[in-house]
C-alpha cells in the first residue's frame, strides 16, 4: 500500500490517495467499511482517492479495485460461497450530496459472468436505489448458486427442484428500491424485474408426469413471482 496526503488550497479538506497492490481484501474491512455477515477473501489491486476534512470526516471518495480471484461469502444472500475469477469494480460516493454510485462492476464467476451498475441517493425518508445487471450463459443446474435466497423463495425452490437441464442464454435484472421497500420484510414485486432467455430446458412438470424436454422460453421474475412463457417442447419422444 502506498499513500499520499495533500491539502486542498483555501479549503479545510485534504485529499488522501492510495495505491493498492496484492492487498488482502479482509484488510479493507478493518475500519468497519464492509457490510455485516459479508466476507471477501482474495488479493486486491487498485486505487482509492478520498476527500477528508480536518476531523477525518469522509466527504467524497472514488475507488477502482480489481482481483484476479476471490471467494465471496454472504450466507444471507447466497446458498454457497461464490468463486470469483478476474473481476473489477468502480465506485464513488459523495456524502455532501448523500450519493453512492456503482459506476461499473464486472464479475467473473465460476459458471457465468455479470456486469452491473447502480445508483443510490439518500433523501429525508431514506435511501433510493436503482440498478441494472446482465449475465452471460448459465447452466440451469447451477442456477441455485446465484439465485439470492430471499428473492422469490418459493419460485426458487420450484425451479431448482424441477428444472433438470438446459441453460439460460442471457439474463437481465433491474432493481428499483425505495426506503419502504428496503425496510420491508419481503420485497414488493415492483422492486425487482428480471428476464431470462431459457433454452433447451428439461423439467418435471408434475410429479409422476413424463419429463418435458427441449423447451425454449422467456422467464419473467419479480421479487416474489416467476412466470414462464414457453414456446413448446418434446414429451415422451420415441
Amino acid at each position: 500500500i502506498s499513500a499520499g496526503l495533500r491539502a486542498i488550497p483555501n479549503s479545510p479538506e485534504h485529499v488522501l490517495s492510495m495505491q493498492l497492490s496484492q492487498v488482502p481484501s479482509k484488510l479493507l474491512c478493518l475500519f468497519d467499511t464492509c457490510p455485516k455477515n459479508v466476507e471477501a477473501d482474495g488479493p486486491v489491486d487498485g486505487t482509492i482517492a478520498a476527500a477528508i476534512t480536518g476531523d477525518f470526516t469522509l466527504s467524497y471518495f472514488r475507488a477502482k479495485l480489481s482481483t484476479p480471484k476471490a471467494l465471496f461469502t454472504a450466507p444471507a444472500w447466497f446458498e454457497k460461497p461464490l468463486k470469483l475469477g478476474p473481476s473489477s469494480v468502480a465506485v464513488e460516493g459523495d456524502w455532501a450530496k448523500q450519493q453512492l454510485k456503482l459506476t461499473q462492476a464486472m464479475v467473473q464467476l465460476e459458471d457465468t459472468s455479470i456486469t452491473a451498475s447502480a445508483d443510490g441517493t439518500k433523501r429525508a425518508d431514506g435511501w433510493y436505489v436503482t440498478g441494472n445487471a446482465e449475465t452471460t450463459r448459465l447452466n440451469i443446474e447451477k442456477a441455485y448458486k446465484y439465485w439470492p435466497i430471499a428473492l422469490a423463495p418459493e419460485s426458487r425452490l420450484w425451479v431448482t427442484n424441477k428444472l433438470k437441464s438446459g441453460y439460460a442464454a442471457k439474463g437481465t435484472l433491474k432493481v428499483n428500491l425505495t426506503p419502504e421497500d428496503i425496510a420491508a420484510d419481503i420485497l414488493p414485486n415492483k422492486a425487482i424485474t428480471s428476464v431470462v432467455d431459457a433454452r433447451e430446458i428439461t423439467f418435471e412438470y408434475l410429479p409422476g408426469f413424463p419429463l418435458v424436454e427441449k423447451m425454449n422460453g422467456m422467464v419473467y421474475f419479480t421479487a416474489n413471482t416467476v412466470k414462464v412463457d414457453g414456446s413448446g417442447g418434446s414429451l415422451m419422444t420415441g
